[in-house]
């Protein structure tokens, strides 16, 4: 007997079961937007759990501005020790007759007060003057740990004690009751820091 012959079914060939080349992109792109969100969710909480870390273990020495916390690591994160010098910006009056005096004994000034200084960590010092409000306007870093202790020896010097003699009588405080360098009112006025930058934006 006579059979008619079918033609067998064709298998459609594998690549036609994936999608299309653009469908494929939008699926790639979508399971990258998850990771990349993943990944950041894990990144910031990572971070906050280094900074609440920081805030428990450290603590702001408010005499020296330097951060300090437990030891590095001791929570699984590597902690490195922050320490920012603290800065200081101070102004007093110059008396206009005795300006050029002033500028005189700085350009030699005495060794021994600039080791006292050096001793008691401040670095960076400086005093710039302005004629038309006969002001002088110093600034300063200090590096130390105890600041009011460090202040108190300069004080204690007595060749910067003789070095203050010589220069309060060029000046005029703006600090009321104020008599002099190294007493209970301060001489020179202190100014409140507004903004800094530390020199990178990262």
């Amino acid at each position: 007997m006579y059979h008619e012959r079918r033609p067998m079914p064709r298998k459609p060939p594998p690549h036609s079961l994936s999608p299309s080349p653009s469908l494929h992109s939008v699926f790639q792109l979508s399971h990258d937007h998850e990771l990349f969100k993943r990944n950041r969710q894990i990144t910031m909480e990572h971070w906050k759990f280094a900074r609440a870390n920081t805030l428990a273990c450290g603590a702001l020495n408010e005499k020296s501005g330097a951060f300090q916390h437990c030891h590095p690591g001791a929570t699984g994160f590597p902690i490195a020790r922050i320490s920012h010098p603290k800065r200081i910006c101070q102004i007093i009056k110059l008396k206009p007759e005795r300006a050029a005096e002033y500028k005189a004994v700085h350009a030699a000034i005495w060794p021994t007060v600039l080791a006292t200084l050096a001793r008691c960590h401040v670095t960076d010092y400086s005093i710039h003057h302005y004629p038309p409000l006969q002001l002088l306007v110093a600034t300063f870093k200090y590096t130390g740990e105890d600041f009011d202790k460090d202040m108190a020896a300069i004080a204690a010097d007595e060749e910067t004690q003789r070095w203050w003699e010589l220069t309060d009588e060029m000046q005029e405080s703006f600090n009321e009751g104020a008599t002099g360098s190294g007493g209970d009112v301060p001489w020179w006025k202190d100014l409140e820091e507004v903004f800094r930058f530390e020199g990178s934006s990262a």
